[in-house]
Protein backbone atom coordinates (compact mmCIF):
# COMPACT_ATOMS: atom_id res chain seq x y z
CA UNK A 1 0.00 0.00 0.00
CA UNK A 2 1.51 3.22 -1.05
CA UNK A 3 1.93 5.95 1.79
CA UNK A 4 -0.81 8.61 1.87
CA UNK A 5 -0.49 12.07 0.04
CA UNK A 6 -0.52 15.27 1.92
CA UNK A 7 -4.36 15.73 0.85
CA UNK A 8 -5.41 12.69 2.28
CA UNK A 9 -3.28 12.21 5.55
CA UNK A 10 -5.74 12.99 8.58
CA UNK A 11 -5.26 13.94 12.14
CA UNK A 12 -3.86 11.11 14.29
CA UNK A 13 -6.81 10.02 16.68
CA UNK A 14 -6.41 10.98 20.04
CA UNK A 15 -4.68 8.53 22.69
CA UNK A 16 -2.47 6.95 19.73
CA UNK A 17 0.88 7.39 20.76
CA UNK A 18 2.84 6.48 17.35
CA UNK A 19 1.07 10.14 15.63
CA UNK A 20 0.99 12.34 18.55
CA UNK A 21 4.49 14.10 17.36
CA UNK A 22 3.85 12.97 13.71
CA UNK A 23 2.84 16.41 12.01
CA UNK A 24 2.94 18.94 15.34
CA UNK A 25 5.18 21.91 14.91
CA UNK A 26 8.31 21.85 17.10
CA UNK A 27 8.40 24.57 20.35
CA UNK A 28 11.36 26.62 18.89
CA UNK A 29 12.44 29.83 18.53
CA UNK A 30 10.28 32.80 20.36
CA UNK A 31 8.69 30.31 21.91
CA UNK A 32 11.74 28.58 23.44
CA UNK A 33 13.16 32.68 24.18
CA UNK A 34 10.39 33.24 25.79
CA UNK A 35 10.78 30.47 28.50
CA UNK A 36 14.25 31.37 29.36
CA UNK A 37 14.09 33.89 32.24
CA UNK A 38 15.89 37.34 31.60
CA UNK A 39 18.87 38.17 33.55
CA UNK A 40 18.02 39.87 37.26
CA UNK A 41 19.40 43.21 36.76
CA UNK A 42 22.65 44.23 39.38
CA UNK A 43 20.69 46.36 42.41
CA UNK A 44 21.62 50.02 41.57
CA UNK A 45 21.85 50.95 45.04
CA UNK A 46 25.66 50.73 45.33
CA UNK A 47 26.08 52.97 42.40
CA UNK A 48 23.87 56.22 43.47
CA UNK A 49 25.88 56.22 46.48
CA UNK A 50 29.11 56.41 44.99
CA UNK A 51 27.85 58.93 42.25
CA UNK A 52 26.16 60.84 45.30
CA UNK A 53 29.58 60.76 47.70
CA UNK A 54 31.20 61.96 44.54
CA UNK A 55 29.44 64.68 44.23
CA UNK A 56 29.19 65.85 48.08
CA UNK A 57 33.23 65.09 47.79
CA UNK A 58 33.32 67.78 44.66
CA UNK A 59 30.67 70.41 46.63
CA UNK A 60 32.63 69.67 50.06
CA UNK A 61 36.10 70.05 49.30
CA UNK A 62 36.00 73.24 48.21
CA UNK A 63 33.66 74.58 50.50
CA UNK A 64 35.85 73.33 53.28
CA UNK A 65 38.92 75.05 52.39
CA UNK A 66 37.21 78.35 51.92
CA UNK A 67 35.10 77.91 55.10
CA UNK A 68 38.78 76.73 57.09
CA UNK A 69 40.91 79.71 56.07
CA UNK A 70 42.77 77.07 53.70
CA UNK A 71 42.61 79.32 50.88
CA UNK A 72 43.84 82.54 52.66
CA UNK A 73 47.15 80.64 54.16
CA UNK A 74 48.22 79.29 50.59
CA UNK A 75 47.37 83.23 49.78
CA UNK A 76 49.99 84.15 52.45
CA UNK A 77 52.56 83.82 50.05
CA UNK A 78 55.48 84.78 52.94
CA UNK A 79 53.85 82.08 55.18
CA UNK A 80 53.57 79.54 52.59
CA UNK A 81 57.15 80.02 51.45
CA UNK A 82 58.41 79.90 55.31
CA UNK A 83 56.30 76.49 55.62
CA UNK A 84 58.03 75.40 52.26
CA UNK A 85 61.37 75.98 52.72
CA UNK A 86 61.71 73.50 55.25
CA UNK A 87 61.21 70.56 53.26
CA UNK A 88 64.21 71.34 51.58
CA UNK A 89 64.38 69.22 48.19
CA UNK A 90 61.24 67.59 48.77
CA UNK A 91 59.28 70.93 48.18
CA UNK A 92 58.39 70.59 44.33
CA UNK A 93 57.38 66.65 45.60
CA UNK A 94 54.70 68.07 48.14
CA UNK A 95 53.62 71.06 45.51
CA UNK A 96 53.06 68.49 42.72
CA UNK A 97 50.67 66.68 45.49
CA UNK A 98 49.05 69.50 46.96
CA UNK A 99 48.48 71.23 42.75
CA UNK A 100 47.33 67.34 41.96
CA UNK A 101 44.80 66.52 44.56
CA UNK A 102 43.12 70.06 44.82
CA UNK A 103 42.87 70.03 40.76
CA UNK A 104 41.77 66.46 41.01
CA UNK A 105 39.47 67.61 43.50
CA UNK A 106 37.71 69.96 41.74
CA UNK A 107 39.47 73.19 43.14
CA UNK A 108 40.51 76.04 40.74
CA UNK A 109 44.29 75.71 40.52
CA UNK A 110 44.97 79.26 39.47
CA UNK A 111 45.73 80.26 42.92
CA UNK A 112 48.15 77.30 43.40
CA UNK A 113 50.18 78.24 40.30
CA UNK A 114 50.75 81.56 41.56
CA UNK A 115 51.80 80.43 44.57
CA UNK A 116 54.31 78.15 43.18
CA UNK A 117 55.84 81.50 40.93
CA UNK A 118 56.74 83.08 44.08
CA UNK A 119 58.00 80.37 45.72
CA UNK A 120 60.34 78.57 43.55
CA UNK A 121 62.16 79.70 40.47
CA UNK A 122 60.24 80.07 36.86
CA UNK A 123 61.88 76.99 35.51
CA UNK A 124 61.31 75.28 38.55
CA UNK A 125 57.52 76.40 38.87
CA UNK A 126 56.58 75.54 35.10
CA UNK A 127 57.63 71.83 35.68
CA UNK A 128 55.95 71.87 38.89
CA UNK A 129 52.86 73.23 37.70
CA UNK A 130 52.89 71.22 34.65
CA UNK A 131 53.67 67.56 36.15
CA UNK A 132 50.80 68.75 38.81
CA UNK A 133 48.15 69.95 36.19
CA UNK A 134 48.74 66.43 34.78
CA UNK A 135 48.58 64.79 37.71
CA UNK A 136 45.62 66.65 38.82
CA UNK A 137 43.67 65.33 35.52
CA UNK A 138 44.77 61.67 36.40
CA UNK A 139 43.27 62.21 39.40
CA UNK A 140 39.87 63.56 38.59
CA UNK A 141 39.80 61.12 35.62
CA UNK A 142 39.52 58.19 37.93
CA UNK A 143 37.69 59.70 40.10
CA UNK A 144 35.05 59.53 37.37
CA UNK A 145 35.57 56.49 35.76
CA UNK A 146 35.75 54.33 38.72
CA UNK A 147 32.59 56.24 40.42
CA UNK A 148 30.58 57.59 38.36
CA UNK A 149 30.94 56.19 35.00
CA UNK A 150 28.44 53.25 34.71
CA UNK A 151 25.51 55.64 36.19
CA UNK A 152 26.30 57.96 33.32
CA UNK A 153 26.70 55.19 31.07
CA UNK A 154 23.21 53.47 31.91
CA UNK A 155 21.14 56.99 31.52
CA UNK A 156 23.11 58.54 28.53
CA UNK A 157 21.21 60.17 26.19
CA UNK A 158 20.47 58.38 22.43
CA UNK A 159 21.77 61.51 21.01
CA UNK A 160 25.02 61.91 23.55
CA UNK A 161 26.20 58.48 22.35
CA UNK A 162 27.62 59.50 19.12
CA UNK A 163 29.38 62.65 20.91
CA UNK A 164 30.87 60.39 23.40
CA UNK A 165 32.10 57.89 20.77
CA UNK A 166 33.99 60.85 18.92
CA UNK A 167 35.34 61.71 22.15
CA UNK A 168 36.62 57.98 22.85
CA UNK A 169 38.14 58.61 19.58
CA UNK A 170 40.30 61.12 19.19
CA UNK A 171 41.05 61.02 22.98
CA UNK A 172 44.02 62.87 22.57
CA UNK A 173 43.00 65.81 20.42
CA UNK A 174 39.80 66.39 22.65
CA UNK A 175 41.70 66.39 25.42
CA UNK A 176 44.47 68.63 24.27
CA UNK A 177 42.14 70.98 22.79
CA UNK A 178 39.70 70.86 26.25
CA UNK A 179 43.20 71.89 28.03
CA UNK A 180 44.37 74.42 25.65
CA UNK A 181 40.55 75.88 26.17
CA UNK A 182 40.17 75.52 29.64
CA UNK A 183 43.40 75.51 30.94
CA UNK A 184 43.26 74.74 34.46
CA UNK A 185 39.66 73.55 34.85
CA UNK A 186 39.14 70.32 36.28
CA UNK A 187 36.09 69.88 33.82
CA UNK A 188 37.63 68.16 30.97
CA UNK A 189 39.39 65.08 33.75
CA UNK A 190 35.86 64.23 34.60
CA UNK A 191 34.41 64.52 30.98
CA UNK A 192 37.10 62.24 29.66
CA UNK A 193 36.73 60.09 32.56
CA UNK A 194 32.88 59.59 32.21
CA UNK A 195 33.73 58.69 28.26
CA UNK A 196 34.99 55.27 27.21
CA UNK A 197 38.34 57.14 26.43
CA UNK A 198 41.52 55.50 27.39
CA UNK A 199 44.12 57.10 30.18
CA UNK A 200 47.39 57.58 28.58
CA UNK A 201 45.65 59.46 25.51
CA UNK A 202 44.06 61.47 27.61
CA UNK A 203 46.58 62.02 30.02
CA UNK A 204 49.49 62.65 27.11
CA UNK A 205 46.76 65.92 24.95
CA UNK A 206 45.38 67.24 28.92
CA UNK A 207 49.70 67.59 30.18
CA UNK A 208 50.78 68.92 26.56
CA UNK A 209 47.32 71.42 25.84
CA UNK A 210 48.23 73.16 29.60
CA UNK A 211 51.85 73.86 28.66
CA UNK A 212 51.61 77.11 26.71
CA UNK A 213 48.85 78.34 29.08
CA UNK A 214 50.92 77.75 32.24
CA UNK A 215 54.35 79.09 30.22
CA UNK A 216 52.82 82.01 29.58
CA UNK A 217 51.21 82.76 33.06
CA UNK A 218 54.94 81.52 34.73
CA UNK A 219 57.22 83.75 32.52
CA UNK A 220 54.80 86.46 31.05
CA UNK A 221 52.02 87.15 33.93
CA UNK A 222 52.16 90.24 35.08
CA UNK A 223 53.38 91.66 31.46
CA UNK A 224 50.31 89.64 29.57
CA UNK A 225 48.07 90.77 32.45
CA UNK A 226 49.07 94.51 31.83
CA UNK A 227 48.72 93.83 27.61
CA UNK A 228 45.78 92.23 27.96
CA UNK A 229 44.08 95.52 29.96
CA UNK A 230 44.85 97.61 26.96
CA UNK A 231 42.93 96.06 24.84
CA UNK A 232 40.05 97.33 23.43
CA UNK A 233 36.82 96.35 23.76
CA UNK A 234 36.50 96.19 19.87
CA UNK A 235 38.83 93.84 19.78
CA UNK A 236 37.64 91.21 22.01
CA UNK A 237 34.76 91.15 19.78
CA UNK A 238 36.54 90.70 16.87
CA UNK A 239 38.36 87.81 18.61
CA UNK A 240 34.79 86.33 19.28
CA UNK A 241 33.45 86.87 15.77
CA UNK A 242 36.65 85.16 14.17
CA UNK A 243 36.08 81.81 16.36
CA UNK A 244 32.42 82.14 16.14
CA UNK A 245 32.92 82.13 12.32
CA UNK A 246 35.59 79.00 12.49
CA UNK A 247 33.48 77.30 14.32
CA UNK A 248 30.10 78.23 11.76
CA UNK A 249 32.48 77.21 8.79
CA UNK A 250 34.19 73.84 10.15
CA UNK A 251 30.11 72.80 11.26
CA UNK A 252 28.76 73.62 7.50
CA UNK A 253 31.91 71.97 5.89
CA UNK A 254 31.01 68.87 8.41
CA UNK A 255 27.58 68.27 7.47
Amino acid sequence: MSAPSDGERTHPAPGDPSGETADAPTASGPAEAASVPAPATPPTGGRHLRTALWLAGLLAVPTTLWLSGALDYLRDTARVRADVSTLGPLAPVAWVLLHATLEGLGVPATFIVIAAMVLFSKPVALAVCVVGSAGGMAFGFYLARVIARDWVSARLPARFRAWETHVSEHAFLVSLLMRSVLFLAPGPAYVMGLSRARFVPCLVGAALGCIPGLWLMVYWGPEAAALLAHVPAWGWVAALLVVASAFAWRRRSTY
